[in-house]
């Protein structure tokens, strides 16, 4: 995948990819596995409306996603703006993120397995992330280590396994 600034041109002004991304991993978490391409879809529709996100590169995405979900090396990477963007911009894709994904969980119809509602109440809690921070190291920090927790919880929830 590209940068964070040339999926957010390819995707144009409707839906950022950290949206898209988080949709996509909340509907692939609740089935825990690459959600058909007709329940993305339906998915993007219910979310965006009519307006939803151009398919081909939503498709392209969500392909990219599925890999990374998957991938045994924990590649999965949060499409949150650069480490240089001001820390308002990081937390508020951060949250951003969240709240899609449980969009995306919710619209997906998943099952809750055990620790599953503990995981998800995290993302919502970081969905309400504020982005009036403090500049300064700590928040930084702080920031950082939300955005680990957020992809860990993510991997965490796509792992399958036994149902309820």
């Amino acid at each position: 995948m590209g940068t964070f600034d040339e999926a957010v041109d390819a995707l144009g002004p409707l839906a950022s990819p950290m949206e898209l991304q988080g949709l996509y991993c909340g509907a692939y978490c609740a089935v825990r596995m690459a959600p058909t391409p007709a329940l993305w879809h339906e998915t993007l529709q219910v979310h965006f409306g009519e307006d939803a996100p151009r398919l081909e590169a939503s498709d392209e995405l969500a392909q990219v996603q599925a890999q990374a979900l998957e991938d045994e090396g924990l590649s999965l990477r949060l499409l949150l703006p650069e480490e240089d963007a001001p820390l308002a911009d990081r937390a508020e894709g951060l949250a951003r993120f969240c709240s899609a994904f449980l969009s995306g969980y919710g619209l997906a119809g998943g099952q809750l397995r055990e620790g599953d509602r503990e995981a998800l109440q995290d993302l919502a809690a970081i969905a309400q992330l504020s982005d009036e921070l403090d500049e300064d190291d700590d928040t930084e920090r702080n920031l950082e280590l939300l955005i680990e927790h957020v992809r860990i919880v993510v991997l965490n929830l796509a792992e399958p396994g036994d149902d309820p």
